[in-house]
């Protein structure tokens, strides 16, 4: 009976032996080859918890752009289909390479408000982390992914803003890490024109939103003979009006996208002047406060309005912009 016990004690031991040699490792930090030599190999280091370095790309999406100032200028690509993205990019290390899920979130950071998450947020991805710099180079200790869009639906609400780029990658084990790095947008496309709301102080907070969903909510105030008025001003990037004129009109904002319907007075054209961006951002300007007149504030109480501002210089048209406003109105409706 010894002897039995002894035997399958040694047979045991052998079976333990031979399931950790040659069976698969569930390890994440392992590479295709199952060598077990992993300090040589990319996206393998001594420090054994996953690590990632966000970055951009070239304007081609091809080359790792280095984000580490956390002033950049990153480029806002008009696509063309339409479309406006910036390339990120990661490297890593100690993630498996194949079947990488990868999610890029980019946060707009104005002082003094929460921090915005950029419209229309993430598309996760999943792809594979190659070695970088690619071969005949020497790769450096890590694996990387180059030219991930992070698409933007507004660009001149971030342009020249401190931006929060986000990334999270998570490998094929459930291994995630995430990394983050600060940009300031470059959009050079168009010119922006954006609407800013008044506080009561006579200061401008942040911009007015362009989304079905939001709105900005600005304050009716009553006027002597009758109807009401709200103020604005409006920010600039890329304009230089030497006798600027604001036209503002205000339509209604139908379910199914058209047009609408102009709100009394109709458009109006109002006399400005260029002063400092009321936000401190570098490369913006703006033009003075303007008081847009709404004849039937009743008619115009908590309603989705499309608020257009177009810029002339004299009369030469320069370039539009439009928001989303819901006008607030504590007087008497019948």
């Amino acid at each position: 009976m010894r002897r039995f016990m002894q035997v399958a004690g040694m047979l045991a031991v052998a079976l333990a032996a031979w399931l950790t040699g040659c069976g698969p490792t569930s390890d994440p930090t392992s590479d295709a080859k199952g060598d077990g030599n992993h300090a040589d190999l990319p996206g393998d280091a001594t420090d054994t918890a996953p690590h990632v370095v966000v970055g951009g790309a070239d304007d081609a999406g091809m080359a790792f752009v280095d984000w580490s100032s956390g002033t950049y200028p990153a480029t806002l690509i008009h696509g063309p289909q339409g479309g406006q993205h910036i390339w990120t990019s990661v490297k890593t290390t100690n993630l498996y390479a194949n079947k990488a899920r990868i999610s890029a979130m980019l946060y707009l950071e104005t002082p003094g408000l929460p921090d915005e998450l950029v419209k229309p947020g993430t598309t996760p991805v999943t792809g594979t982390l190659k070695a970088y710099p690619p071969p005949p180079a020497v790769p450096e200790a890590g694996l990387a992914y180059v030219g991930l869009p992070a698409f933007v639906s507004q660009p001149c609400k971030i342009a020249q803003q401190r931006v929060r780029v986000q990334v999270e990658v998570s490998d094929l084990y459930g291994v995630a890490a995430t990394g983050k790095a600060w940009i300031r947008p470059k959009w050079t496309f168009m010119p922006c024109v954006v609407a800013a709301g008044i506080k009561s102080d006579g200061k401008s907070v942040d911009s007015w939103p362009f989304y079905p969903d939001e709105g900005a909510k600005p304050e009716l105030t009553a006027l002597p003979g009758g109807g009401a008025q709200f103020t604005t001003t409006v920010r600039i990037l890329g304009l230089s009006p030497k006798n600027p004129k604001v036209a503002v009109t205000l339509l209604t904002l139908p379910l199914d996208n058209t047009e609408g319907q102009e709100l009394a007075p109709g458009r109006m054209v109002l006399p400005a002047s260029t002063i400092a961006d009321p936000l401190g951002v570098e490369g913006w300007t703006a033009l003075s406060a303007v008081t847009v007149a709404v004849a039937k504030p009743c008619a115009a109480k908590n309603q989705r309005l499309r608020f257009v501002l177009e810029v002339l210089d004299g009369e030469q048209f320069l370039a539009s912009g439009q928001s989303i406003v819901l006008p607030s109105w504590s007087g008497a409706c019948p």
